[in-house]
């Protein structure tokens, strides 16, 4: 397919000469990607300088080579000084550089504002006549001029064959998708229509194409609906799935596979943005022990008759109160690097002759400092005058308002430390002091003292995470977790590992492979934990932090 500008004139002739001699081609006016006018054929026997008066009947196109050969042979000197493609979609040689053969066109060319799977309509010529014919894009190449590959490639809902179409601009036009994200629309499939929730628009397939909608069936499976017509997709009549159950409360469902069969359960995390998440409305752990997805509809559960637990809300306690999870208040810098402390408090030390706390890499970096390994890194004490007077530098604390050097005595009370005699009793009681004065280590030893799942030990716990604890925000969520308040234990990790505690996320990271957080809140929680990472690194408090290492190492999954 294709037509000739053919003309005996002299460019012909010394773009021939010019190859056959090896010199340089003449300069031409246009460019390839130019928009030009080309002149439609005459008669070949003459040409367009014998006859400027003929009747000129112009197309518009666009330049896609110049000094195209087109002879079939390489050796071939039939050389035109350009190709176009007409926006007809015809290719045409233009033999002339000249006006009264192709000339400057004012006509846009064609812009690509439709990706694939994008809705349009196109003007086509049917029947004799031009008519709007709606259908999807399936491929598109904005250098379809370069590539001489047709510009798009669309499939009409009238014929089942895709078609390139080429132009012109204003014969192309968008058309809105006919639903939008949380409609309940039906899918034909099968000869039935299953009812479901539009859950995303324009989905990106992996063969490049995208499709208009995503869909979630009330059964709990997803679906990729490629084309927006009425024959495949329409408006449906049946009720979207609404979230009427709180965590915590008595249910009976019947779970797909289980038949017409109820099966009594308990919520264990309900979302009610579940069509805007990558999320199902709820997870249910059945009585038998499995913990499932439940995604309706609406006549699949219901409260449990025989329970006194139904409720809408859960019984409210210290750790569902939103002030529970505000963010961690800044951390202390060092007061040698001012760096930001690290969030394990086993990398830091609190000297009892001044009572500051230094990060092991400013300890590590004096210890290999001749004369001064044996000093306080900050005053300068030395360290054999501080074994001396122990005891009379552990009184001096006792009698201060310091919460952690509080904290630290009870600590040499605990277990015994120098010239400080073991004692519980009085171990307790500065844990207590330091407590009200408001240590979070204080508060999580005591914790940990009390036990964590007593009504006593727990409420330490959430106020040493409100300190800004990171260990005990992490061993909250542990304990939520074994109660199966999921939404609550995510929550306390996302906090967590958003200031870098790699425990808390590892748990994020489990929760996202079993579908309970979605990619992007995942990797959001993924980015807040590198840079907190970042901004507490040194040099030095990595080797020490290397060489703490190789004498030490816990494993437990609750921090003590």
């Amino acid at each position: 397919m294709g037509r000739s500008g053919r003309g005996k004139g002299s460019k012909k002739k010394r773009g021939k000469q010019a190859k056959a001699k090896g010199q340089r081609l003449p300069e031409l006016r246009f460019r390839v990607g130019d928009r030009v006018e080309c002149r439609l054929p005459v008669d070949d026997a003459k040409s367009l300088e014998e006859c400027p008066l003929l009747p000129a009947e112009y197309i518009a196109g666009t330049v896609i080579k110049t000094w195209h050969r087109t002879g079939k042979s390489e050796d071939s000197l039939d050389i035109a000084p350009y190709l176009v493609l007409l926006d007809d979609g015809d290719y045409m040689a233009v033999y002339e550089d000249m006006n009264l053969a192709v000339r400057a066109s004012a006509s846009p060319g064609l812009a690509f504002d439709y990706a694939p799977g994008a809705r349009v309509e196109c003007k086509l010529f049917e029947d004799d006549a031009f008519r709007w014919r709606t259908g999807h894009v399936l491929k598109s190449d904005k250098n379809w001029a370069e590539e001489m590959v047709p510009p798009y490639l669309i499939r009409f809902d009238h014929d089942k064959k895709p078609r390139t179409f080429f132009g012109p601009p204003d014969f192309i036009r968008p058309v809105q998708l006919r639903f939008n994200v949380g409609e309940r629309v039906e899918l034909f499939d099968d000869e039935k229509w299953l009812p479901g929730t539009v859950v995303k628009l324009c989905v990106e397939k992996e063969c490049g194409f995208n499709a208009p909608y995503e869909l979630r069936f009330d059964f709990g499976e997803s679906c990729v609906v490629n084309f927006d017509t009425d024959d495949l997709l329409r408006l449906s009549n049946t009720p979207p799935l609404v979230v009427r159950f709180a965590p915590g409360s008595s249910i009976e469902c019947k779970p797909k596979g289980e038949g017409n069969k109820w099966i009594r359960g308990t919520i264990i995390q309900s979302n009610c943005d579940w069509i805007y998440h990558d999320r199902p409305p709820y997870f249910i752990r059945l009585q038998d022990g499995r913990l499932i997805q439940f995604w309706g509809p609406n006549d699949c559960i219901r409260a449990d008759s025989t329970s006194n637990d139904n409720r809408n809300c859960p019984t409210p306690r210290e750790g569902d109160r939103e002030e529970m999870f505000a963010p961690f208040p800044p951390r202390p810098e060092c007061p040698i690097c001012f760096i930001p402390f690290p969030i394990d408090y086993n990398e830091c030390d609190n000297k009892l002759c001044c009572g500051k706390a230094i990060c092991n890499g400013c300890i590590y970096a004096q210890a290999n400092e001749p004369g001064l390994d044996n000093r306080c890194p900050f005053c300068r004490t030395p360290t054999s005058e501080l074994e001396d007077h122990f005891l009379a530098f552990c009184m001096k604390w006792m009698k201060s308002v310091d919460a952690d050097m509080i904290y630290i005595m009870g600590c040499c009370h605990e277990f015994g430390h120098g010239d400080v005699p073991k004692d519980d009793k009085k171990a307790l009681e500065l844990y207590l002091r330091g407590a009200e004065l408001g240590s979070a280590l204080a508060c999580r030893r005591l914790a940990f003292s009390f036990g964590l799942k007593t009504p006593k030990g727990r409420p330490f716990m959430e106020k040493a995470a409100k300190l800004g604890c990171v260990q005990a925000r992490h061993n909250l969520g542990c304990l939520e977790f074994d109660e199966d308040n999921i939404e609550l234990a995510l929550r306390h990790w996302k906090l967590a590992a958003g200031v870098g505690f790699d425990k808390a996320l590892n748990n994020v990271l489990q929760c996202y492979k079993g579908g309970i957080l979605s990619k992007a809140e995942y990797e959001a929680v993924l980015r807040c934990c590198q840079r907190a990472k970042e901004g507490e690194w040194s040099k030095q408090r990595e080797i020490a932090r290397l060489a703490y290492q190789a004498h030490y190492s816990r494993s437990d999954d609750l921090d003590c």
